[in-house]
């Protein structure tokens, strides 16, 4: 006769939860590689408050989306100042265009 409790596979205990993990820090130079960047941009970032330092490092993760949220901001000041320096470039052709009909018209009437 076969009991109930020898066909049953005993159920496994759940792992315990491990407590919670200080963000893995990396040096700027690793944060650069890491961001295909260099290091000095690293610092220009940092100086912008873009990415924090925390104690000897920064954290990768925190890092990565932080700068991953500040790309589109950099594309849409770069293609404003394109859009600017086209306009200026409008303006001034017809500034010259302006000046260059003014000297044809007689003087002095």
């Amino acid at each position: 006769m076969t009991l109930m409790t020898e066909t049953v596979a005993p159920i496994a205990k759940p792992s315990p939860r491990p407590g919670p993990r200080k963000p893995a820090t990396v040096s700027a130079s690793a944060l650069a590689q890491h961001l295909d960047c260099s290091r000095t941009y690293i610092g220009k970032l940092e100086a912008e408050s873009v990415i924090l330092r925390q104690g000897d490092g920064f954290p990768l993760d925190q890092s990565r989306v932080a700068y991953l949220r500040y790309l589109p901001r950099v594309a849409a000041i770069a293609a404003r100042s394109k859009a600017d320096a086209a306009h200026v470039a409008a303006m001034t052709a017809c500034f010259r265009e302006r000046c260059n009909l003014l000297m044809l018209l007689p003087k002095g009437n």
